[in-house]
């Protein structure tokens, strides 16, 4: 009995160890640059949200208006990015939406895949949309996705 005991206390100790503890998640967000903070080694997206910066990260190679996406950690509410890449933005009107393929083709014939999650439901053919996206392959990869901004006369206030 003694012998189930140490054994079953000394599983407990080694999965307590640090080389057992769960590795911390990162996860990806994607959008334009809003804001750019130098001296607080901060980048703040479209939407809404701040990151905290890396060390190793130059603050001067991001630009408000430039398609990134954030490979980030979250500890105690705050956001630390572990990676900031570029993406190439495109813009378009939907000419189709494949939702077996999870993919839409822009009016220019290029077709994109969206991430799994995206519900395509929620995508028309003929809307304006804005993405940003990678290349996996041959394939383009959008990394996000938002529907762009209606233009037209303004109402006039009353």
């Amino acid at each position: 009995m003694k012998m189930k005991w140490f054994a079953a206390a000394a599983a407990s100790a080694l999965l307590c160890t640090p080389a057992f503890a769960a590795a911390e998640r990162t996860y990806h967000a994607g959008g334009d640059v809003q804001s750019v903070d130098a001296s607080a080694k901060t980048v703040t997206l479209d939407n809404g949200r701040t990151y905290r910066l890396p060390a190793g990260v130059d603050v001067s190679t991001l630009n408000a208006g430039e398609a990134v996406e954030v490979a980030y950690t979250v500890q105690k509410g705050v956001r630390t990015a572990r990676a900031v890449d570029s993406l190439t933005a495109a813009s378009g009107q939907i000419k189709s939406v494949d939702a077996a393929k999870h993919t839409i083709t822009l009016d220019d014939g290029q077709t994109y895949s969206l991430p799994a999650k995206y519900n395509m439901a929620m995508l028309k053919a003929g809307e304006q949309v804005e993405l940003g996206w990678k290349a996996k392959g041959d394939a383009h990869e959008a990394v996000f996705l938002k529907k762009a901004a209606k233009s037209g006369p303004t109402p006039a206030k009353q």
